[in-house]
């Protein structure tokens, strides 16, 4: 996981996407699936997921496209949300990653 995090600096990330549902309840609702953030970086998509089996583990990964891991009722329907707008310092902008910091490395271990 470290060696995919550095390989990132210089990248430029370009957007923030959260994954989830659309329930068409009045007023309609986007629930985001927050075990999983996709950062979207040059042609490349960053799967951050939270480890299902430990408590404080975070997967990374590439991913081709962005899972879904529910089950979901008939009237919903699966969605994406863009938070780029939102989270980035200027998202018009280059938006270079410029450092990774790890504080734990790949067995949890402070470094």
């Amino acid at each position: 996981m470290i060696d995919i995090l550095k390989s990132l600096v210089g990248l430029k990330l370009e957007d923030i996407v959260l994954a989830g549902y659309f329930d068409p309840d009045d007023p309609a609702v986007f629930a985001p699936m927050l075990s999983r953030v996709y950062l979207i970086i040059g042609e490349r998509m960053l799967q951050l997921a939270l480890d299902q089996t430990t408590t404080i583990a975070l997967l990374v990964r590439f991913v081709e496209t962005i899972e879904v891991t529910i089950e979901m009722e008939e009237e919903l329907t699966w969605c994406r949300s863009s938070m780029g707008d939102f989270l980035l310092k200027a998202p018009q902008a280059e938006n270079v990653i410029s450092k990774i910091i790890v504080y734990f490395d790949n067995e949890g271990d402070r470094e």
